[in-house]
């Protein structure tokens, strides 16, 4: 049920939406339900979210509006290159949009949208191009600025408090799970739920960051604190899931000692603790995983590897919470700077997203054939009202392109416009012609757009409240002379409508032909990716580096999320294995980029190791590569135990091992030599 914040947030969006249309009314506009629908649009609960929202339509309706002044008359007396020039360039700004996959990517979807919305119902007047775009932006201007004042002179809501409420509640939950793991009171729900909480709020917090910004709080100096910070937290997820495979199978073979419970045991108390004295307090936890860390000699065994393995996660473990607890004390301050770090800047991930460029070229093109199929079908028919559905082709086409099938999304979209065009039947036809004055035409409204405002501020009914509200009030096309809606012709209206429809129909049935993806598709497209980016760093010929790769895996993890249903078992099984090819990976690049100067026959080892994980990961498929490769694996592993100077390798290629072969036998020192890697 409602709550008050969204009663106060709708009260605040039904006001600026009604101030937008009286000041609308006021300057003569030709459509002042541009300015009224906008308000629906950019309207967000958060004042950082609604600045921002605000800015990134502005500018793409200034773009799309020159797009249209630029196409229209050049083109008008060709109809087919018109659609195939506005439809192109509808594509091209989709395409950009979902490479973004932020907020600003509203920017480009606005931009290609709003030259359909202007250029379209302008071919049979080019000449009134130019002065019909710059009414529309004025109208859309007016709709921002009504909806921005509003929002943050009443009650603003500023983004600042929500970011760090989920960052809080993001450090809590990995907190519990490190202390679980520590522990050794491994649950593999709890675990599944914590890393699917984790990575949500990743997403979350990355899409709220870009809002920072345009925020109202002291916090708004903090964006690249606050960025910083949440890359660190996603590391977490690999490095936790590192030290519960190494703790597990300690565990399972009774190797744990009682000296190494004791420092787990510290280290959570460490945890809970949430000291300031950050410094001290991780010099000390670097000093005491340093004395438990075992001298790895010729004749140490596989217990000894696993334990070298297990301090070397610990150690990064203490210096990613020192960051995070570093970090979230100056974005409390508001400070734009970013304090001294611990983690060095080789193993922390980059600022690198990971972009599909192969769906978003998919997406563009199904949109651009849908829209370039309507306009087609309104030339060939000289239909008078093509020019409404090719609009709401481009429109519902471009908001849900990001979908893994956006055809339910634009079902619900034409269901919701249906229910708009049956309320709207209602008031055009038997309440606003009793209205004689503003002041009852706001009371008229009232009922149904206060209701959708709540059904917008309402995560459950967004859709539907948006839908309803939005193509409500453009369907409805308050005009600035009342005796136009005394005189509202029925005949316009069900037309208008039923074109709205088949634009919108013709969306879904064309998307559906050409777009239509499931969540497994994408999540093993986006797998593929991953495996691609680990051949490559071992292939040591792709430019790639540590925190490229971390970054883009971390990023590809979080998006799975997001594609897979939230309660699946099979999308755990498939977050864990990612989990464990990002760790493949990164421990790959930190072998080459950190093995010291090796004999012949051990860098031949490492070769023919690389080049076998190359293989694997090329042409990757669910079941674990030959033993071959793990064979050479154990080989190198023991060539580095006997050797001091390669100790630091045993911690990577532990890792390795353990992310290609989950179920295998840990390792252990082979009974027979292997003298051509030993020596």
């Amino acid at each position: 049920m409602p709550g008050l914040r969204d009663w106060i947030f709708s009260l605040k969006t039904f006001a600026s939406a009604m101030l937008a249309l009286y000041i609308a009314f006021g300057l003569g506009l030709d459509r002042p339900y541009w300015a009224m629908a906008t308000v629906f649009m950019v309207s967000q609960p958060l004042t950082g979210a609604l600045r921002s929202k605000g800015v990134y339509r502005f500018l793409g309706t200034l773009v799309g509006a020159t797009a249209a002044v630029v196409l229209v008359p050049n083109l008008v007396d060709a109809p087919v290159l018109l659609v195939a020039a506005i439809s192109l360039w509808i594509g091209i700004c989709l395409f950009f949009a979902l490479l973004d996959r932020t907020p600003r990517s509203y920017l480009f979807m606005l931009a290609g949208y709003s030259a359909a919305i202007i250029g379209f119902p302008a071919v049979n007047a080019p000449q009134a191009i130019f002065a019909t775009a710059l009414i529309r932006v004025e109208e859309i201007t007016l709709g921002i600025v009504c909806s921005t004042v509003i929002g943050i002179i009443f009650l603003p809501r500023p983004v600042a408090p929500i970011i760090v409420a989920r960052l809080d509640a993001w450090f809590s939950v990995a907190r519990d799970w490190i202390c679980a793991e520590l522990a050794g009171r491994r649950d593999e729900d709890a675990a599944r739920a914590a890393r699917r909480v984790m990575a949500g709020a990743s997403v979350e917090v990355g899409m709220l960051v870009t809002h920072l910004a345009y925020d109202t709080s002291l916090l708004r100096t903090a964006t690249h604190p606050v960025s910083v910070l949440r890359r660190r937290m996603m590391l977490l997820l690999p490095v936790i899931s590192g030290i519960g495979d190494c703790l597990a199978l300690m565990r399972e073979r009774s190797v744990l000692t009682p000296e190494t419970q004791a420092l787990l045991d510290r280290l959570a108390a460490w945890l809970r603790s949430g000291g300031d004295a950050l410094e001290q307090e991780t010099t000390q936890i670097h000093d005491a995983i340093a004395g438990a860390t075992p001298r790895v000699t010729a004749n140490a065994d596989g217990s000894a590897v696993l334990c070298g393995s297990l301090m070397v996660h610990l150690t990064e473990l203490a210096d990613i919470v020192h960051d995070v607890r570093a970090l979230h004390h100056q974005v409390m301050t508001g400070s734009p700077s970013v304090p001294v770090l611990r983690l060095p800047r080789g193993l922390a991930p980059d600022q690198t997203r990971y972009h599909d460029y192969g769906m978003a070229l998919l997406s563009a093109f199904a949109t651009t054939v849908a829209v370039g199929f309507v306009c087609g079908f309104w030339i060939a028919t000289a239909w008078p009202n093509g020019a409404t559905a090719a609009t709401m082709t481009a429109v519902v086409c471009t908001l849900n392109a990001a979908q893994n099938h956006p055809v339910p999304s634009i079902l619900r979209v034409l269901y919701s416009t249906a229910v708009a065009i049956v309320i709207n039947s209602v008031y055009l036809f038997a309440i606003l012609p009793m209205v004689t004055s503003f002041d009852m035409l706001v009371l008229a409204l009232a009922p149904t757009f206060l209701l959708t405002g709540v059904m917008i501020a309402m995560p459950v009914t967004f859709v539907w409240g948006l839908n309803i509200a939005v193509y409500g009030a453009l369907l409805l096309a308050l005009s600035d002379t009342y005796s136009d809606i005394y005189n509202a012709n029925f005949a316009d209206f069900a037309n208008t409508s039923i074109a709205a429809l088949v634009g919108m129909a013709a969306a879904a049935t064309i998307t559906a032909l050409i777009r239509s993806v499931g969540a497994e598709w994408s999540s093993r497209r986006l797998q593929r990716a991953g495996w691609h980016d680990i051949a490559r760093a071992a292939s040591r010929r792709g430019a790639i580096e540590r925190p490229t790769l971390a970054a883009l895996m971390l990023d590809q993890l979080a998006d799975l999320t997001t594609r897979l249903a939230a309660s699946d078992l099979h999308a755990d099984l498939v977050f864990r294995n990612a989990m464990r090819d990002l760790r493949v990976g990164l421990n790959v690049l930190e072998l080459e980029r950190e093995s010291p100067d090796l004999s012949l026959q051990v860098r031949t080892g490492l070769l023919r190791m690389l080049d076998g994980i190359e293989e694997y990961y090329r042409v990757h498929v669910p079941e674990p590569p030959d033993d071959a490769l793990r064979t050479c694996i154990d080989q190198i592993i023991t060539a580095a135990a006997q050797v001091q100077q390669l100790a630091p390798m045993l911690t990577q290629l532990v890792s390795i091992r353990y992310g290609l072969y989950p179920d295998a036998p840990a390792y252990d020192t082979p009974k027979a030599a292997v003298p051509e890697i030993a020596r």
